[in-house]
């Protein structure tokens, strides 16, 4: 209920009341009773201002309780006339306490031009029923409560300087917090992180595994398939042709190898991107006997190196699928390379489809392209084969420099 109500301080002022209170009790004449009457209902005051001043819910009206307390010691000093000055200990005690509840300047010089006022009055006062003014002691009684207020101006620095304190190691304490919750965040975003990339890891595998290894089964199949047959009619050549698939065996076992270990074909030797090309087309046509041929437009160093493997994993899984679904003896590729774009049709004669249906090896080429934001359609009739329309958008930039004499 109130603001420090154990403190030294608080304790001090309601003591120096009562001990105040009691002196100017005890130097009372037994035939003044009104006097007597005076001090204990002005020490009763004082000490139920005192509770109120410390409490929170009245810490508005504070300055006003000063205000009735200063009222009450004036009155002292009225009072007590010529008798006693220790009502000037009461104004020093008014003092510590004003400068310590408020810093507002306009309050502050109020109170001290009313403290002038009351003062004046009853050292007139005291003059007038005296006929006597002692300069020095009141020049030592006054320089007490300048004492008083500037030791109540610096504890309310001090109160100021930890309620800051508290506040700015509040919002530390609550940056700290947040930091560690953004910190726990940036944990979990790097575990999803890293999930996504094994993930991401584990899909490609399994893609540069299908492309590479399910063209050469492909192609091996075909040629099982022709050594079954030449078997009884030309035992040499279905020799040479199991020898065929023992190279295309192998090539498979070390197509896998290296997915496994690098995600991506590398054999260490550099060849151009047409070359390579040119080489796939040959040598899936030698191993299954499908017809291929090759249409380039424009000029073939157009195609950035980025795309080059995803233009040759289309149209390896696309002869794959020519000769393993649909049992197609012909396939035409066509490549338009163009500045800004680049397309790429494969057309098969095969038995084709009502509605295709994408498989693993559509589903991968459909990856493929769009990581490199392209585009990628299927085209398929019962009887009319199927085609396969690729389109890479390339971006283009300029400069533009003008040179100065």
């Amino acid at each position: 209920m109130f603001r420090r109500p154990l403190s030294l301080l608080s304790l001090t002022r309601a003591l120096m009341f009562i001990l105040l209170g009691s002196i100017y009790y005890f130097i009372i004449d037994d035939s003044e009773l009104w006097r007597r009457i005076f001090v204990i209902t002005a020490t009763i005051l004082f000490i139920g201002n005192h509770i109120l001043s410390f409490s929170v819910q009245l810490k508005a009206y504070q300055t006003w309780f000063i205000a009735l307390d200063l009222g009450l010691t004036a009155c002292f000093g009225f009072f007590f006339a010529g008798q006693s000055n220790l009502y000037l200990i009461m104004f020093g005690i008014l003092a510590v306490s004003l400068f310590i509840m408020t810093d507002k300047r306009k309050v502050l010089y109020s109170y001290i031009l009313l403290f002038f006022l009351l003062w004046g009055s009853i050292l007139y006062f005291t003059f007038i029923k005296t006929n006597q003014f002692n300069f020095a002691d009141n020049m030592v009684n006054f320089m007490f409560i300048v004492f008083c207020a500037v030791v109540g101006g610096l504890i309310h620095r001090l109160q100021v300087a930890r309620e800051k304190a508290a506040y700015q190691y509040e919002l530390l304490s609550n940056s700290h917090q947040e930091l560690s919750d953004v910190h726990e965040q940036l944990r979990s975003y790097s575990k999803q992180v890293e999930e996504l990339t094994v993930i991401r890891e584990r899909n490609q595998i399994a893609r540069e595994i299908h492309d590479t290894v399910g063209h050469k089964m492909t192609a091996l199949i075909v040629q099982l398939q022709v050594a079954r047959e030449l078997m009884p009619l030309d035992l040499e050549k279905s020799k040479e042709t199991i020898k065929n698939c023992e190279g295309l065996t192998r090539a498979a076992l070390g197509d896998i190898r290296t997915s496994v270990r690098a995600l991506r074909e590398d054999d260490g030797v550099s060849t151009t991107f047409l070359t390579t090309l040119q080489t796939l087309l040959k040598e899936f046509s030698q191993m299954t006997e499908l017809e291929v041929s090759l249409e380039i437009a424009g000029d073939p160093i157009n195609t950035p190196t980025s795309i080059q493997p995803a233009i040759i994993r289309v149209i390896q899984e696309s002869l794959t699928n020519s000769k393993k679904h649909g049992n197609a003896t012909k396939c035409h590729v066509s490549i338009n390379c163009q500045p800004d774009f680049i397309q790429l049709a494969i057309d098969d004669n095969g038995t084709g489809v009502t509605q295709v249906q994408p498989s693993f090896g559509l589903i991968n080429m459909r990856e493929r392209v769009i990581e490199h934001g392209g585009s990628i359609q299927y085209e398929s009739n019962a009887g009319q084969g199927f085609r396969v329309n690729v389109g890479f958008p390339l971006k283009q930039f300029r400069w533009s420099m003008r040179g100065t004499q």
